[in-house]
């Protein structure tokens, strides 16, 4: 059902769902991206990445690391550094669909995963 999800959402977003595959280190959603979609995770986990707000100190980027292969630098310059991991039975996308904002965060696969996409069918923008 639709546990969870706040009632005004809800009536807006159950008019269109479709699961969605994705493969490791694919990035299922942009930083800054107007979006009308949320996305739960039914399988799989994803890191969410976000990169400073402009004018906001630099950061020194860490040596973290996705997906156990090794140093992903080049994610950490495109998408800023991870701010967390989310798994199955989480979510993204309500804020910025509830508030029409663009995204605040970049999400990327860490293994492939099966989404639950609900949005009103205009997809991204």
């Amino acid at each position: 059902g639709m546990g969870g999800l706040p009632v005004k959402l809800g009536k807006d977003l159950a008019r269109v769902s479709y699961k969605r595959i994705c493969q490791p280190m694919e990035l299922m959603a942009r930083q800054g991206e107007v979006t009308t979609e949320v996305m739960f995770i039914l399988e799989g986990s994803a890191s969410v990445h976000a990169l400073p707000e402009e004018g906001a100190e630099a950061e020194e980027f860490g040596s973290e690391t996705i997906a156990g292969s090794g140093s992903h630098s080049r994610l950490m310059i495109d998408y800023g550094r991870c701010r967390g991991v989310l798994g199955a039975g989480e979510s993204f996308g309500e804020s910025s669909v509830a508030l029409n904002t663009p995204r605040w965060t970049s999400i990327i696969a860490r293994e492939q995963c099966t989404l639950l996409v609900l949005g009103d069918g205009r997809g991204v923008g």
